[in-house]
């Protein structure tokens, strides 16, 4: 899972004594405040007292850290009577609308700051936060982009545009700023897997598998770091080592469903079922609601040809996510097993409703249909899969199979069609 860079609560602030000269102030900002209220001006003195005092920011800070993100609000509203012109509190304030994902507001609070003070590259960051909130990949890059404009070594800028630019699939203009983070902050481990987590979706598996190390060497207790690197080395076939990785997660965080749920499938992969049946339970355990693992569990179960349990096990990975194509599938193939043809064609259409291209349903339902005795639609199934899959070796054996069947059938005279197609 890819994490966003935090937006940056008060960038500008850096001690007590600072205070004034980190916050820069436009006077043509302040006229657009203030509108044509002159003796507002005299009587706020804006520059002179452009920020409320530390310890009531660090009240703030301390009810955004805790999520208490409306009480926030309520106190800045207050705040700003005294201090209209404060690009700290317009900073919270759109920090805690965010928080409450109401993204126009956090959009408005950080524009106030910047009319402020037009070069606060840590609103333009934001605003890029809130538009990736939003969904608009194109909005938060400008804003990205305006950040590094102004602070040229804004490593979390270069951090969050990278994100944009991957869900954009721009990957290697991802990795471009990810590098430049890494030029501004070469200790930052999250970089190093951000970096990875491009280069394993580009192919590049080497480079991938070097980045989440230098994560974990940055950040010993990168559970993500971790999990993705064990996912690698399982993609590569290396399956001790891929356990190993998932075991130092596990190390780190008892509680990492998903690091049982994947080593679990190192160990299915491995042919050591009861491990693969024991993670997943594990998995399970620490999430009730993981459908995924109840899938995977349904898969051993099936190949210690426990069908009854892993029918079960299908079921509840359905029940947790009713259009899962997989666990439909994999149903199928587990009541053919059991010799329930009905139930198993059933599953199988509603794996091709969901997903009309699942080759694997077709192939399972044209298995079902090949000993129920249906031997047209098996072919006409194995054609389907061939069609979508055309290097599905297994569905040409078991097509032949089929044809070979029916040339037979008809050759000693004992073939007729299926009266219900």
């Amino acid at each position: 899972m890819i994490k966003k860079a935090k937006s940056l609560l008060f960038p500008s602030r850096k001690n007590k004594d600072d205070q004034k000269k980190d916050t820069k102030v436009n006077d043509d900002a302040i006229e657009q405040f203030s509108g044509s209220d002159n003796e507002q001006n005299d009587q706020l003195s804006p520059v002179k007292h452009n920020e409320p005092p530390l310890e009531e920011l660090e009240s703030l800070i301390n009810l955004y850290s805790e999520g208490k993100f409306t009480k926030a609000l309520s106190l800045i509203n207050e705040l700003l009577d005294q201090f209209p012109y404060s690009v700290d509190l317009y900073n919270v304030a759109g920090a805690s609308n965010a928080g409450l994902k109401n993204f126009d507001a956090s959009i408005r609070d950080y524009r106030q700051a910047i009319k402020i003070n037009p070069d606060f590259a840590d609103a333009y960051n934001n605003i890029g936060n809130a538009f990736l909130g939003k969904g608009d990949l194109d909005e938060a890059i400008v804003n990205y982009k305006q950040a590094i404009l102004i602070n040229p070594d804004y490593t979390e800028a270069y951090l969050n545009m990278g994100n944009a630019l991957m869900d954009k699939g721009m990957l290697d203009e991802a990795i471009d700023n990810y590098k430049e983070a890494i030029r501004t902050n070469s200790n930052l481990a999250i970089t190093y897997y951000f970096i990875a987590n491009a280069l394993k979706i580009k192919g590049d598996l080497k480079n991938a598998i070097t980045n989440y190390k230098k994560a974990t060497l940055l950040y010993p207790d990168y559970t993500e770091a971790y999990l993705n690197l064990g996912n690698i080395l399982m993609d590569k076939g290396m399956l001790d080592e891929a356990i190993d990785n998932y075991k130092e997660a596990i190390k780190i965080n008892p509680n990492y469903a998903d690091a049982f749920n994947n080593m679990g499938n190192a160990f299915q992969v491995n042919g050591d079922l009861d491990k693969a049946i024991d993670n997943y339970k594990e998995a399970i355990n620490i999430n009730p609601n993981y459908a995924e693992a109840y899938n995977n569990l349904g898969s051993a179960l099936r190949g210690k040809l426990e069908l009854n349990d892993s029918i079960d096990s299908f079921k509840q990975a359905i029940k947790l996510k009713p259009y899962y194509v997989d666990a439909y599938a994999n149903m199928g193939d587990a009541f053919h097993a059991s010799g329930r043809y009905k139930e198993a064609i059933e599953s199988c259409q509603q794996a091709i409703k969901i997903d009309p291209n699942y080759s694997e349903a077709y192939y399972i339902m044209g298995n079902a249909l090949l000993d129920k005795g249906d031997l047209v639609k098996s072919v006409d199934n194995y054609k389907k899969a061939i069609k979508i899959d055309p290097n599905y070796s297994e569905a040409y054996l078991n097509m032949n199979h089929a044809i070979k069947m029916i040339e037979l059938a008809r050759d000693s005279g004992g073939f007729d069609k299926p009266k219900n197609p």
